[in-house]
Parts: C-alpha cells; structure tokens; sequence
C-alpha cells in the first residue's frame, strides 16, 4: 500500500472522513448518501468541480467515508474538498484543506541499514569510504593508486625521471592513439629540430649539419634520394600519385599531337601518316582518293536518271517514261489521273481521300451535290450529332418534334433520343382556362 504522509503533489491520494448528522449534530451520519455534485474539488485558486469518483461510504462502518483523489486532482499546492449535501436534509457541510509536499517522509535518508543504504553524515553529506573501495577489484592497484582520466595537465609533469623506461612501448599505444589531432604541431617540432633523427623505412639518418643531405631548412636533397633502390627508376624519374585531370584535357593532347613526331612502324601515328612525306597512310590516300564532290565517282548525275527514256519506280510498281505522254507530261510530273487508277489509289470511283481546308465562296453548288446527299442528311439519326450540337440547333428542332417533351412544374423539356438525357429547358407560360398537354412520348 502506498504511504500518504505528507500527501504528495501529483501523486493520488487517499483519506477518510465522517460526516455529522443534521438531525443530531453530536453524531456522525449513518450512511450518508451522497450523490454526484455533493462533493467538489478546487485545485488551488481554481474553480471548485466534481471529483472524479464520488466517495463511498466504508462497507465495514457506515459512518466512515472513503475520499479518492487523482493524480491531477492533487497536482496543487493548495488542495480543497468540499463537501455539501445537495438535498441539503441530511448532513452538514464540510470542508477538508490538503497542503501538498514535493516528497514524502519515506524519500528521506534514515540510519544506514547493511547492504541497502549508505550513511548520512552530520554535515548533510554522504562520504565513500575510499579505503575500502580502493581493496576492491579492479581498484586495488599499485600502492593504492587509482586509474584516473587526465586532461589539461601542467608544463614539464612529464620529464624522462617520471617516466619509466618501458612505460611507453609499442604494444602500450593504440594504433590509432596518435593522429593529426591527439599530436600537437609543437611536439613534431622538437622531433625535426634535434640535431640526427633515424628514418628506418629509409635506412639512413638526416641531420640538419649534414649538407649532404638536407638543407638549412632541414629539406631532403631529393637528388640523393633517387639514387637509392627502390627511387632510382627509369631516366631518374619517380613514380607519384595523380589526382584528379580536368575533362578532356589528356583527349585533347592526344588529338593536337603531331603524327609526324610518332611514325614508328605500326603505331597509331605511322598509321595515321605524315601528310607531308607519306604516300600510303589513311591521310595519303583519303586526300589523293577523295574529294569534296562525289559526282566524279559516278557515271551519271541525279539529272540523268530523270532524263533516261524510263524508269522504274519500285516502290510504285511502274515505269515512268518522258516520252509516255500518258504517264508525264514534257516536264515529267506524273498524270494523277492514271496514277488514281494504280492500287491502293483507286478508291471509290476513283476519289482519293483529302483534307479540305477553307472553301471558296460558291464552290459547293446545287449541281455539285447529287441528290443522294440530301436523302442521307434527312436519314441521319440524332443520337449521331445531339451530343455536340447546340441547343439551338435543327438537331435540337428535330428532337422536340420526335422525342420525349414533358411539362415539368413549369418548364418545358425536351430530352435526347434515350428519353432519359435533358437537351433543351423552356419556361412554359400557361392558360388555367385550357387543357394542358402533359407529356409527348418517344416518337415511333
């Protein structure tokens, strides 16, 4: 069970009360009843409002009722119960104050108990007793001594007295203990000021008195240094790491290069040639061979393809002749009328489908359209064109005189061929006195 001394800010709290009897006031009531509204809260200068669970009188003493909090209820410094009997007969009003604490008695240090508490001492403080921590392992090291994180650390702490011969040892240091950042650039300075310093991977030592070697500014007389194995390579020179090259910079080079500097026997330059002293390179024989205009390697021009007597166009499956004056008229265009007889272009009486753009004025005449035109523009069925055509429209005229036309509260509609479709909306105006037509159906 919970502990409730003192009562706790925002922690649910629990207490019980009894409440005097109107009728006798030396008593408490047996059983009150309290229904909602007859106990409230106020949540320090809050409004006071119904608890969130109405007391409840003890089964075992009926003079002793059960109060219940919540946690947001109790979230005050100041919290008011309030407890008056709204049928007001019954018992006498009540009023509880709680002053919340922000911890209990039970959070408070108390006298230490072995193996769950530590002592508290008269200062306030909790010391550790470091004797006894300092014999348990891993603590226990050298003469009491303890590992310890050091950070700044005072000038000249580490001299070659305070440190042992072998404290500092390869198998002692991380491979990567000692970077750009750990190793400060005053450290590397002592290293490369001291008068001889070894290189082993090279095999020899430099000194800064040794002319042979470096200069006065302790630089490396890189001539030296290529004579020995593995540096001396080809011509003296070194191999080096390239980074990156600007785009089509090496493209560029290879292409500008002379060919006539490269003319070893089988190479891309002795292929390519000299333009100048070579006879039978790519550039020789392109140059000799080829020229800017191809008529010289044919035996007839474009023109005397369209001047012989005939030819036969393939694609066509006929011949066309300058002296067929069936076929070409003296400046060769081809007759349209036989060429209309010629499959696929024989349509229909010989028509070939067109795209008409804008007409003339006068070009479409009564004499120019047959009669059959005008059966098939009285046979056309509406469902084929209402979609798209306006409301006032001979489509619209011809769907009011065949298809559905009702009255509808007043207003005339006249529907597509589905009957189900409005087309066209007119305001009716109607005559009491008259017989109104209500509906005309689908035309048959």
């Amino acid at each position: 069970m919970p502990s409730y001394v003192p009562p706790e800010k925002n922690i649910a709290y629990v207490f019980y009360v009894s409440l005097v009897s109107q009728a006798n006031t030396k008593i408490a009531q047996v059983n009150p009843t309290l229904a909602a509204g007859d106990v409230k809260v106020a949540v320090d200068d809050a409004a006071p409002a119904n608890l969130a669970t109405l007391p409840v009188v003890d089964a075992d003493f009926t003079k002793r009722v059960k109060v219940s909090l919540s946690t947001s209820e109790m979230n005050g410094d100041n919290v008011t119960v309030i407890f008056s009997d709204a049928a007001g007969s019954e018992w006498c009003d009540l009023t509880i104050n709680i002053q919340t604490v922000a911890r209990q008695l039970d959070d408070l240090a108390f006298p230490a108990t072995a193996g769950r508490s530590i002592q508290v001492e008269t200062d306030g403080m909790v010391h550790a007793d470091v004797k006894e921590w300092l014999a348990s392992a891993p603590n226990a090291l050298q003469t009491g001594r303890v590992d310890a994180y050091v950070g700044a650390m005072a000038a000249n702490v580490l001299t070659a007295t305070a440190i042992n011969a072998d404290a500092i040892t390869n198998a002692k240091i991380a491979a990567d203990a000692i970077g750009s950042s750990e190793f400060a650039q005053a450290a590397a300075d002592q290293v490369w000021s001291t008068a001889t310093r070894t290189l082993t991977a090279l095999g020899f030592a430099l000194t800064n008195s040794d002319a042979g070697w470096v200069d006065v500014n302790n630089r490396v007389d890189v001539g030296l240094w290529l004579g020995l194995v593995p540096n001396a390579l080809q011509s003296g020179r070194v191999d080096a790491y390239v980074g990156a090259v600007a785009a089509g910079v090496v493209a560029g080079d290879v292409w500008d290069r002379d060919a006539s500097l490269h003319q070893t026997l089988g190479s891309f330059g002795g292929t390519i040639g000299d333009q100048v002293t070579d006879g039978d390179t790519i550039w020789s024989l392109c140059n000799t061979n080829l020229d800017a205009l191809m008529s010289s390697r044919s035996s007839h021009s474009a023109a005397d393809v369209w001047t012989s007597v005939t030819r036969t166009l393939t694609a066509l499956g006929f011949t066309l002749s300058d002296t067929d004056a069936s076929w070409v008229d003296a400046s060769n265009r081809v007759d349209v009328g036989r060429w209309l007889s010629v499959a696929p272009n024989a349509l229909q009486a010989g028509r070939v489908d067109a795209y008409v753009g804008a007409l003339a004025a006068g070009v479409i005449t009564d004499a120019g359209v047959g009669a059959d035109a005008f059966d098939d523009l009285f046979k056309r069925d509406m469902d084929q064109v209402e979609v798209a055509a306006a409301a006032h429209s001979l489509c619209t005229a011809v769907l009011k005189a065949v298809s559905r036309v009702r009255d509808n509260a007043g207003t005339l509609e006249t529907y597509r061929t589905d009957g189900l479709t409005i087309k066209l909306s007119q305001t009716v105006t109607t005559d009491a006195a008259a017989d109104p037509v209500d509906e005309l159906s689908v035309g048959t």
